[in-house]
Protein backbone atom coordinates (compact mmCIF):
# COMPACT_ATOMS: atom_id res chain seq x y z
CA UNK A 1 0.00 0.00 0.00
CA UNK A 2 1.31 3.48 -0.87
CA UNK A 3 1.25 5.75 2.20
CA UNK A 4 1.84 9.04 0.38
CA UNK A 5 0.42 11.00 -2.51
CA UNK A 6 2.53 11.32 -5.65
CA UNK A 7 4.08 14.65 -4.67
CA UNK A 8 4.65 13.60 -1.06
CA UNK A 9 6.19 10.31 -2.19
CA UNK A 10 8.60 12.18 -4.44
CA UNK A 11 9.58 14.37 -1.48
CA UNK A 12 10.19 11.31 0.71
CA UNK A 13 12.23 9.60 -2.01
CA UNK A 14 14.33 12.75 -2.45
CA UNK A 15 15.06 12.74 1.28
CA UNK A 16 16.11 9.10 1.06
CA UNK A 17 18.29 9.95 -1.92
CA UNK A 18 19.99 12.67 0.13
CA UNK A 19 21.00 10.01 2.65
CA UNK A 20 22.25 7.74 -0.13
CA UNK A 21 24.30 10.57 -1.60
CA UNK A 22 25.78 11.54 1.77
CA UNK A 23 26.79 7.95 2.51
CA UNK A 24 29.70 7.75 0.03
CA UNK A 25 30.96 11.09 1.35
CA UNK A 26 30.82 10.14 5.03
CA UNK A 27 31.70 6.42 4.79
CA UNK A 28 35.39 6.86 3.83
CA UNK A 29 35.88 9.26 6.76
CA UNK A 30 34.30 6.83 9.24
CA UNK A 31 36.26 3.95 7.72
CA UNK A 32 39.47 5.92 8.06
CA UNK A 33 38.94 6.47 11.78
CA UNK A 34 38.03 2.81 12.30
CA UNK A 35 41.28 1.72 10.65
CA UNK A 36 43.20 4.35 12.63
CA UNK A 37 42.00 3.21 16.05
CA UNK A 38 41.27 -0.47 15.37
CA UNK A 39 42.35 -3.29 13.06
CA UNK A 40 41.03 -3.11 9.48
CA UNK A 41 38.98 -6.23 10.25
CA UNK A 42 36.81 -3.96 12.41
CA UNK A 43 35.33 -2.42 9.25
CA UNK A 44 33.61 -5.72 8.47
CA UNK A 45 32.33 -6.00 12.05
CA UNK A 46 30.80 -2.53 11.74
CA UNK A 47 29.22 -3.41 8.38
CA UNK A 48 27.76 -6.61 9.91
CA UNK A 49 26.39 -4.64 12.87
CA UNK A 50 24.74 -2.11 10.55
CA UNK A 51 23.21 -4.98 8.57
CA UNK A 52 21.80 -6.54 11.75
CA UNK A 53 20.36 -3.19 12.85
CA UNK A 54 18.72 -2.75 9.44
CA UNK A 55 17.22 -6.25 9.64
CA UNK A 56 15.93 -5.54 13.15
CA UNK A 57 14.27 -2.34 11.95
CA UNK A 58 12.54 -4.20 9.13
CA UNK A 59 11.30 -7.09 11.27
CA UNK A 60 10.45 -5.35 14.56
CA UNK A 61 9.97 -1.60 14.01
CA UNK A 62 8.75 -0.87 10.47
CA UNK A 63 5.07 -1.93 10.22
CA UNK A 64 3.52 -3.87 7.36
CA UNK A 65 1.13 -1.47 5.63
CA UNK A 66 -0.32 -3.85 3.06
CA UNK A 67 -3.50 -5.42 4.40
CA UNK A 68 -3.74 -9.20 4.23
CA UNK A 69 -6.85 -9.15 2.06
CA UNK A 70 -5.03 -7.03 -0.54
CA UNK A 71 -1.85 -9.09 -0.69
CA UNK A 72 -1.08 -10.92 -3.91
CA UNK A 73 0.05 -14.56 -3.61
CA UNK A 74 3.71 -15.10 -4.45
CA UNK A 75 3.19 -17.25 -7.53
CA UNK A 76 5.17 -17.16 -10.75
CA UNK A 77 2.12 -16.93 -13.00
CA UNK A 78 0.69 -13.99 -11.02
CA UNK A 79 4.04 -12.17 -11.06
CA UNK A 80 4.36 -12.74 -14.82
CA UNK A 81 0.79 -11.52 -15.37
CA UNK A 82 1.43 -8.32 -13.40
CA UNK A 83 4.64 -7.65 -15.32
CA UNK A 84 2.74 -8.05 -18.60
CA UNK A 85 0.03 -5.66 -17.39
CA UNK A 86 2.67 -3.06 -16.59
CA UNK A 87 4.33 -3.45 -20.00
CA UNK A 88 0.98 -2.61 -21.59
CA UNK A 89 0.66 0.73 -19.78
CA UNK A 90 2.34 3.35 -21.94
CA UNK A 91 2.51 6.01 -19.25
CA UNK A 92 4.32 3.68 -16.85
CA UNK A 93 6.72 2.67 -19.62
CA UNK A 94 7.44 6.35 -20.30
CA UNK A 95 8.34 6.98 -16.68
CA UNK A 96 10.39 3.79 -16.58
CA UNK A 97 12.46 4.50 -19.69
CA UNK A 98 12.90 8.17 -18.77
CA UNK A 99 14.40 7.18 -15.42
CA UNK A 100 16.33 4.23 -16.85
CA UNK A 101 18.13 6.03 -19.67
CA UNK A 102 18.84 9.00 -17.43
CA UNK A 103 20.46 6.47 -15.11
CA UNK A 104 22.23 4.92 -18.11
CA UNK A 105 23.84 8.27 -18.88
CA UNK A 106 25.05 8.47 -15.29
CA UNK A 107 26.52 4.96 -15.52
CA UNK A 108 28.32 5.90 -18.72
CA UNK A 109 30.09 8.61 -16.75
CA UNK A 110 30.76 6.36 -13.75
CA UNK A 111 32.33 3.77 -16.07
CA UNK A 112 34.51 6.08 -18.14
CA UNK A 113 34.86 9.17 -15.97
CA UNK A 114 38.18 8.24 -14.39
CA UNK A 115 39.65 7.30 -17.78
CA UNK A 116 38.56 10.61 -19.32
CA UNK A 117 39.53 12.83 -16.41
CA UNK A 118 42.83 11.16 -15.50
CA UNK A 119 43.94 9.44 -18.69
CA UNK A 120 42.87 12.03 -21.27
CA UNK A 121 42.79 15.36 -19.45
CA UNK A 122 45.60 14.62 -17.02
CA UNK A 123 43.78 15.21 -13.74
CA UNK A 124 46.05 13.96 -10.91
CA UNK A 125 44.85 10.69 -9.40
CA UNK A 126 44.67 12.19 -5.91
CA UNK A 127 42.46 15.04 -7.18
CA UNK A 128 39.96 13.01 -9.18
CA UNK A 129 37.90 12.39 -6.06
CA UNK A 130 37.23 16.11 -5.71
CA UNK A 131 35.81 16.30 -9.23
CA UNK A 132 33.70 13.22 -8.55
CA UNK A 133 32.54 14.83 -5.31
CA UNK A 134 31.47 17.92 -7.29
CA UNK A 135 28.99 15.74 -9.17
CA UNK A 136 27.68 14.19 -5.96
CA UNK A 137 27.19 17.67 -4.50
CA UNK A 138 25.07 18.68 -7.50
CA UNK A 139 22.94 15.56 -7.00
CA UNK A 140 22.51 16.34 -3.31
CA UNK A 141 21.56 19.94 -4.11
CA UNK A 142 19.07 18.82 -6.77
CA UNK A 143 17.49 16.33 -4.34
CA UNK A 144 17.22 19.06 -1.73
CA UNK A 145 15.50 21.40 -4.18
CA UNK A 146 13.11 18.65 -5.21
CA UNK A 147 12.18 17.92 -1.60
CA UNK A 148 11.44 21.61 -1.05
CA UNK A 149 9.46 22.39 -4.21
CA UNK A 150 7.79 19.16 -5.36
CA UNK A 151 4.79 19.58 -3.06
CA UNK A 152 4.34 23.14 -4.38
CA UNK A 153 4.65 22.64 -8.14
CA UNK A 154 4.00 18.90 -8.48
CA UNK A 155 6.04 15.82 -9.36
CA UNK A 156 5.23 16.06 -13.06
CA UNK A 157 6.55 19.62 -13.30
CA UNK A 158 9.73 18.77 -11.38
CA UNK A 159 10.28 15.76 -13.64
CA UNK A 160 9.95 17.89 -16.77
CA UNK A 161 12.30 20.57 -15.42
CA UNK A 162 14.90 17.95 -14.50
CA UNK A 163 14.62 16.28 -17.91
CA UNK A 164 14.98 19.66 -19.63
CA UNK A 165 18.12 20.52 -17.65
CA UNK A 166 19.65 17.12 -18.33
CA UNK A 167 18.74 17.33 -22.02
CA UNK A 168 20.38 20.75 -22.41
CA UNK A 169 23.42 19.47 -20.52
CA UNK A 170 23.59 16.42 -22.79
CA UNK A 171 23.50 18.61 -25.88
CA UNK A 172 26.23 20.77 -24.36
CA UNK A 173 28.39 17.68 -23.77
CA UNK A 174 27.97 16.62 -27.39
CA UNK A 175 28.97 20.14 -28.44
CA UNK A 176 32.08 20.05 -26.24
CA UNK A 177 33.06 16.76 -27.85
CA UNK A 178 32.50 18.00 -31.41
CA UNK A 179 34.33 21.30 -30.87
CA UNK A 180 36.90 19.93 -28.41
CA UNK A 181 36.22 22.74 -25.95
CA UNK A 182 38.49 21.33 -23.27
CA UNK A 183 38.28 20.04 -19.73
CA UNK A 184 36.33 22.63 -17.74
CA UNK A 185 33.40 23.04 -20.17
CA UNK A 186 33.09 19.25 -20.12
CA UNK A 187 33.41 18.91 -16.32
CA UNK A 188 30.79 21.60 -15.69
CA UNK A 189 28.49 20.00 -18.28
CA UNK A 190 28.88 16.61 -16.60
CA UNK A 191 27.96 18.11 -13.22
CA UNK A 192 24.78 19.65 -14.66
CA UNK A 193 24.02 16.35 -16.44
CA UNK A 194 24.27 14.04 -13.42
CA UNK A 195 22.72 16.53 -10.96
CA UNK A 196 19.08 16.12 -12.11
CA UNK A 197 19.34 12.30 -12.06
CA UNK A 198 17.86 11.76 -8.56
CA UNK A 199 15.07 14.25 -9.33
CA UNK A 200 14.18 12.33 -12.48
CA UNK A 201 14.30 9.00 -10.66
CA UNK A 202 12.25 10.14 -7.65
CA UNK A 203 9.50 11.83 -9.63
CA UNK A 204 9.31 9.16 -12.34
CA UNK A 205 9.02 6.44 -9.70
CA UNK A 206 6.41 8.35 -7.69
CA UNK A 207 4.36 9.03 -10.82
CA UNK A 208 4.55 5.41 -11.97
CA UNK A 209 3.52 4.10 -8.55
CA UNK A 210 0.52 6.43 -8.56
CA UNK A 211 -0.65 4.78 -11.80
CA UNK A 212 -0.49 1.28 -10.28
CA UNK A 213 -1.15 1.55 -6.52
CA UNK A 214 -2.32 -2.06 -6.30
CA UNK A 215 0.90 -3.31 -7.90
CA UNK A 216 3.32 -0.93 -6.20
CA UNK A 217 5.83 -3.66 -5.37
CA UNK A 218 5.82 -5.07 -8.89
CA UNK A 219 6.09 -1.60 -10.41
CA UNK A 220 8.97 -0.68 -8.14
CA UNK A 221 10.84 -3.90 -8.88
CA UNK A 222 10.30 -3.62 -12.64
CA UNK A 223 11.52 -0.02 -12.86
CA UNK A 224 14.44 -0.76 -10.56
CA UNK A 225 15.48 -3.80 -12.60
CA UNK A 226 15.23 -1.98 -15.93
CA UNK A 227 17.15 1.01 -14.55
CA UNK A 228 20.11 -1.11 -13.51
CA UNK A 229 19.90 -3.20 -16.68
CA UNK A 230 20.11 -0.07 -18.84
CA UNK A 231 22.88 1.27 -16.62
CA UNK A 232 24.85 -1.95 -17.00
CA UNK A 233 24.35 -1.98 -20.78
CA UNK A 234 25.45 1.65 -21.17
CA UNK A 235 28.42 1.12 -18.90
CA UNK A 236 29.47 -1.97 -20.84
CA UNK A 237 28.96 -0.14 -24.13
CA UNK A 238 31.25 2.71 -23.10
CA UNK A 239 33.82 0.28 -21.66
CA UNK A 240 34.00 -1.53 -25.01
CA UNK A 241 34.81 1.66 -26.94
CA UNK A 242 38.28 2.94 -27.74
CA UNK A 243 38.81 5.86 -25.37
CA UNK A 244 41.31 8.16 -27.11
CA UNK A 245 39.07 11.17 -26.48
CA UNK A 246 36.11 11.98 -24.25
CA UNK A 247 33.74 11.70 -27.24
CA UNK A 248 32.55 8.09 -26.66
CA UNK A 249 31.49 8.87 -23.10
CA UNK A 250 29.94 12.23 -23.95
CA UNK A 251 28.07 10.94 -27.01
CA UNK A 252 26.69 8.03 -24.98
CA UNK A 253 25.50 10.38 -22.25
CA UNK A 254 23.88 12.64 -24.85
CA UNK A 255 22.20 9.70 -26.59
CA UNK A 256 20.83 8.42 -23.28
CA UNK A 257 19.13 11.69 -22.39
CA UNK A 258 17.67 11.99 -25.91
CA UNK A 259 16.09 8.54 -25.53
CA UNK A 260 14.93 9.47 -22.03
CA UNK A 261 13.17 12.64 -23.22
CA UNK A 262 11.63 10.94 -26.27
CA UNK A 263 10.32 8.07 -24.14
CA UNK A 264 8.72 10.46 -21.69
CA UNK A 265 7.19 12.62 -24.42
CA UNK A 266 5.77 9.91 -26.66
CA UNK A 267 4.76 7.36 -24.01
CA UNK A 268 3.78 9.54 -21.06
CA UNK A 269 3.34 13.23 -21.80
CA UNK A 270 1.14 12.84 -24.89
CA UNK A 271 -1.08 10.31 -23.11
CA UNK A 272 -1.46 12.63 -20.13
CA UNK A 273 -2.49 15.48 -22.44
CA UNK A 274 -4.99 13.29 -24.31
CA UNK A 275 -6.67 12.46 -21.00
CA UNK A 276 -6.88 16.13 -20.12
Amino acid sequence: MILFSKDQLSKVMSTITLVFMLAPLVAPIIGGYIVKFFHWHAIFYVISLVGLLAAALVFFIIPETHKKENRIPLRLNIIARNFLLLWKQKEVLGYMFAASFSFGGLFAFVTAGSIVYIGIYGVPVDQFGYFFMMNIVTMIFASFLNSRFVTKVGAETMLRIALAIQFLSGMWLILTALLDLGFWPMAIGVAFFVGPNPVISSNAMASALEKCPQMAGTTNSLIGSVRFAVGAIMGSLVASMKMDTAAPMLFTMGACVVISVLAYYFLTSRNLKSRG
